[in-house]
């Protein structure tokens, strides 16, 4: 079995080192509401009223089929997470509906954002997206495991001009369920799938370029993950 892992990292690092070309990076920011929002704004996630903004090691990385969303989080206090999430696209005739919170004259054919154009992504499960509570922080020991919300994927995360949901930029939006990967967040979790509460992410993404042995140990891991809900489905 460790054999297997081995060649299954070794294979996921070639497939990434492949499709670097393909690949585009943007920092993940927040995304801040503009003329066409109608929600209130002021963070790159809440959780249930709790505000975090990325530090500047924020991360999307768009590999074409496959995405991750990586990054420190804090809010005021200096508490906070790391995020680790990973995607897959989603594809014809399976895709999700757009989630479409920005005022009605936003949208096309009157309005500049055309939810046609969005990408749409699934979240990989089974522990492979997570948040991470922050060490030497009050979030310490507060580990995460994200689901996709609504469970059904009937909405997914969504990327494109105005996919935010706060403003008109390019972005990235989506609402996410967590489940406790460790005893603390299993007794303290704001965003459990039988809570209900407001979780979700509302970022810009602004194209910035990224070395190339970065981007190749991302679509590693990309890869793997990938890999990973692949074999769970099977």
């Amino acid at each position: 079995m460790k054999f297997f892992n081995i060649m299954a990292g070794a294979v996921a690092l070639i497939v990434g080192a492949t499709s670097l070309s393909a690949s585009t990076v943007y920092q993940a920011k927040t995304a801040y509401r503009d003329d066409y929002g109608r929600y209130g704004d002021g963070h790159s996630l809440t959780l249930n009223g709790q505000k975090y903004q990325f530090e500047e090691d924020g991360k999307f990385v768009d590999h074409g089929e496959t995405a991750t969303l990586t990054g420190t989080l804090k809010n005021g206090a200096g508490d906070g997470f790391t995020v680790s999430m990973l995607f897959n696209l989603f594809v014809e005739p399976n895709i999700p509906s757009p989630k479409l919170e920005l005022k009605s004259e936003a949208y096309a054919p009157e309005g500049p954002v055309d939810p046609a154009t969005w990408k749409f992504w699934d979240v990989v499960e089974g522990g492979v997206s997570q948040l991470i509570g922050l060490a030497g922080s009050a979030n310490e020991g507060l580990d995460f495991n994200i689901l996709s919300k609504p469970l059904d994927e009937s909405y997914a995360f969504q990327s494109g001009i105005g996919a935010n949901g706060k403003n008109i930029n390019f972005g990235l939006s989506g609402w996410l369920f967590l489940e406790g990967a460790s005893p603390a967040a299993m007794q303290v979790n704001d965003c459990g799938a039988q809570a209900g509460q407001t979780c979700d992410f509302n970022i810009d993404l602004v194209k910035t370029p990224l070395p190339a042995s970065a981007l190749l140990l991302i679509g590693g891991i990309a890869g793997l993950g990938a890999m990973r809900k692949r074999k769970a489905a099977a």
